[in-house]
């Protein structure tokens, strides 16, 4: 959207996040980007396939959920109000 911006919330070896900020006040839809050195293993080494997929992912949503819950306080929050999107992008 026009006049979005990212802003870095955490940042560490694992996990980096960085909130999607909006210049529009009327937004109540909290929106994050997500880097974590797992997702970034799966989508850099195209060999990566099967369980140790299902390894990286888990990994990576895991070390993303226990940041967010330091910031959002996400273990206050009903799983009925959450929605989780994966996005992956890869190279060709």
């Amino acid at each position: 959207m026009k006049g979005d911006f990212l802003k870095r919330q955490f940042k560490d070896e694992a996990v980096s996040l960085y909130s999607i900020e909006s210049t529009e006040k009327d937004s109540v839809l909290k929106r994050y980007v997500v880097s974590t050195s797992d997702t970034r293993n799966m989508l850099n080494f195209p060999e990566i396939v099967n369980s140790d997929f299902t390894d990286l992912m888990k990994n990576g949503v895991t070390n993303t959920l226990k940041v967010l819950n330091n910031i959002e306080h996400l273990s206050r929050i009903s799983s009925k109000h959450v929605n989780v999107y994966h996005i992956l992008r890869g190279g060709a």
